[in-house]
This record gives structure tokens, sequence and C-alpha cells, in this order.
């Protein structure tokens, strides 16, 4: 799976650093997480939806704390139908994440804290990820 820390430089190098900025995220779940038996923690088997939750994104929330990071959940939701995908991509669930500033989440996602607490549980709970990085359009309405 690709690393946070060699996509989110380029990916987000022209938007300015304190913009806030949302992060569309479309996630692929293994039916059992893949962990290495040195990097489980549990002896039982997680679905990846339960490790995304259980684990992920309480290290992920701990890695944005160590930063004084705030982000905002605006939507989580449960595909029930992916209708214009490419062949054989199906999404599983997506979330909308806000946060603060373009650097702050730059500096969770290529920190090593990150990539020493929360990476492990993402791979291991996740089949299929997409991340797009937008910021809020202004539709004149």
């Amino acid at each position: 799976m690709t690393s946070l820390r060699d996509q989110v430089q380029d990916a987000i190098a022209g938007f300015p650093p304190n913009t806030p900025i949302y992060m569309l995220n479309l996630l692929k779940f293994h039916p059992t997480a893949q962990y290495t038996p040195e990097t489980s923690p549990t002896t039982s088997p997680l679905t990846g939806q339960e490790v995304y939750f259980k684990h992920y994104i309480p290290a992920f929330r701990a890695v944005a704390a160590q930063f004084g990071s705030k982000s905002t959940v605006h939507f989580v939701g449960t595909a029930i139908g992916n209708l214009i995908v490419d062949p054989g991509e199906e999404w599983d669930m997506v979330a909308l994440i806000r946060y603060e500033t373009v650097e702050a989440f730059k500096q969770i996602a290529t920190s090593d804290s990150y990539d020493e607490k929360a990476r492990v549980h993402r791979e291991a709970a996740l089949k299929g990820w997409k991340l797009v990085a937008t910021t809020q359009f202004d539709t004149g309405a």
C-alpha cells in the first residue's frame, strides 16, 4: 500500500499551508485483518473494519494530538452501491475529514510517529484506499 510519507509532499505542495483541507477517504476493508504475528494487537482474528475503527483511528488521533492538531469528521458512511467505478473497484465506506490546515495534515502524515503507531493498523485493515485532498469550493449559492 502506498506510503503517506511518499505521497503527501507532492500531492499537496500547491495548497496554501494555512488553508483548511478536507480529505475524502474511499475505504475497502480486508475481510480479515492482515497483520503479521509480530504486529497483531490481539491473538483472535479481527475484520479489517474492526481494526480500522478500534486500532487505526485511535492511533491516528494519538499522533494528531502530539502535534496539537484537531480534525473534524464531517461524514462516515457505508457504501450501498458502487455506481460509477472502474471494473473491479468497489468501496466499503467513505469518510470526509476536515483538518484545520494543510500543514496540520502534513505534519501528521509525514511523521515518524504515524509510521510507528498508526501505519501498521491502516495497512492491516485496508485492502484498498484512495485519499483525495480537497478544499471547499464556493458555489456562490
